[in-house]
């Protein structure tokens, strides 16, 4: 399944546009839900799905290691 991105604000958040209803979907909603809330359409875990849901995760580890490093 390919998913689409949203830019959300300046900072670089992004959210995930529903591929049925095209709903926005935030991290959240995904972490606890398999499927969309608003259609039930499953949303199926790809490499891009879960680089999205890792993206704050990795980004805070980078901070710390470049905080880390200097």
């Amino acid at each position: 399944m390919k998913y689409t991105f949203r830019k959300l604000n300046e900072l670089n958040d992004r959210v995930l546009l529903c591929p049925r209803c095209c709903e926005t979907l935030y991290r959240t909603d995904i972490e606890h839900y398999t499927s969309c809330p608003y259609c039930a359409l499953m949303l199926e875990m790809n490499d891009e799905l879960e680089d999205f849901l890792l993206e704050p995760i990795v980004e805070g580890w980078a901070i710390t290691e470049q905080r880390r490093m200097t």
